[in-house]
């Protein structure tokens, strides 16, 4: 949740880097403003391309020292190589692989049903759309950065109602992370919490996760309601702003109520198999990587990594440490081998985030900073 609320901070970013909406000039005028129409284009050509190589120099440069400056990984990175000595465990790794692009595969198809709100777009382009969000979100505290990436992506769509749509996504991963998690969490509590817990406290802790699992759902199925909540916020705050501006604010609050019941639990269905593909990763490279651990053991201490990791607020320098140390206390618990648990949780981070974050970069260079104004643009796409 960290994650969505902290996209709230570079939704102004967006916003600045949308078009502005002008009035025509007159026809008579025209040389004068077809040359200011050439010098802006040049302005935000260059602009455009230098954030690109930013956000490309940032992306590599990171990558760069995580994995070769950090003599502690660049030590991880040979231990792994001697620990893949069959074909067997070759295959493990390439079915590991294949599985990556599932995941993303299934994100894309998640943020294109959802986008489909505002704009329509190609299951092509939503796929480059989440590589290139990955390759800004890598150096990113959260990866915050990730929501940026993709609403630059989009022609017509308003970026700000994408922003707040693009965390509806997140929130519905969130939500299965949680739910997952929490009930991970009551196992852990009842069966491998040192000293173990009383009946009083395990009944006591057990309602209030399963009312905070109630609730948690409850809203998420419901969060049209939040648009009609936060529309009656201007009464209190915005009632001295201009009426232009009340008409936004509703503007991109209505995005909650875009989504029927059926399509949130789509959306729910979709990030819960997202999340089997990574769960399924993790354990997969534990066995590669020598980890003896039983299957169920393994699943629910992997659950529980993933929901503290969520949890823990982190940022880009030490995103990688706070992995690792929270999978070695986790299936530490059910493994000696914490070598076999580091480069695993290290090879799923190369796996699933360095790797598609490369190839985003690529994509990087197709993001659109800025648009053409045009009459169609400011009758359909209104925005900052």
């Amino acid at each position: 949740m960290e994650r969505e609320n902290s996209l709230f901070f570079i939704v102004l970013i967006i916003g600045y880097l949308c078009p502005i909406n002008t009035k025509h000039i007159p026809s008579s005028h025209n040389n004068v403003r077809t040359l200011s129409k050439l010098k802006t284009l040049t302005k935000n050509t260059w602009i455009s391309s230098i954030i690109k190589g930013l956000v490309i120099l940032l992306s590599f440069a990171f990558i760069y020292y995580q994995i070769f400056y950090k003599e502690d990984l660049s030590e991880i990175v040979v231990s792994a190589s001697e620990m893949i000595t069959t074909t067997s465990d070759l295959l493990l790794l390439a079915l590991v692989f294949i599985m990556m692009i599932l995941n993303w595969g299934i994100e894309s198809l998640k943020w294109k049903f959802l986008i489909q709100k505002i704009e329509t777009i190609s299951f092509l382009k939503s796929f480059k759309a989440i590589l290139a969000g990955t390759c800004v979100s890598i150096f990113t505290p959260n990866r915050i950065g990730e929501f940026g990436g993709r609403v630059f992506f989009l022609n017509e769509g308003d970026r700000i109602q994408a922003s707040l749509i693009t965390i509806l996504g997140g929130m519905g991963q969130w939500m299965i992370t949680f739910v997952l998690g929490s009930i991970a969490l009551l196992i852990y509590l009842a069966s491998y919490f040192e000293g173990g817990l009383n009946n009083y406290w395990l009944y006591s802790i057990s309602f209030l996760v399963i009312i905070s699992i109630g609730c948690s759902l409850l809203f998420f199925m419901n969060v049209q309601v939040a648009t009609s909540l936060l529309n009656k916020l201007p009464r209190f705050f915005i009632n001295y702003l201009k009426e232009k501006l009340q008409l936004k604010w509703r503007k991109y609050t209505e995005v909650f109520s875009f989504y029927s019941y059926k399509e949130l639990t789509y959306l729910l269905l979709l990030s819960l198999i997202r999340y089997i593909v990574f769960t399924v990763q993790f354990y997969l490279l534990l066995v590669v990587f020598e980890v003896d651990v039983i299957f169920t053991e393994a699943i629910l201490m992997i659950v529980l990594s993933f929901f503290v990791l969520a949890a823990v607020p982190t940022v880009a320098l030490t995103e990688l440490g706070v992995r690792g140390s929270i999978s070695i206390f986790f299936i530490g618990l059910v493994s000696t081998n914490i070598l076999g648990i580091l480069v695993s949780s290290f090879a799923l981070w190369i796996i699933n985030l360095v790797i598609p974050a490369l190839i985003g970069s690529l994509f990087v260079l197709e993001l659109n900073f800025f648009r053409a104004t045009s009459k169609q643009s400011e009758s359909n796409s209104p925005s900052l």
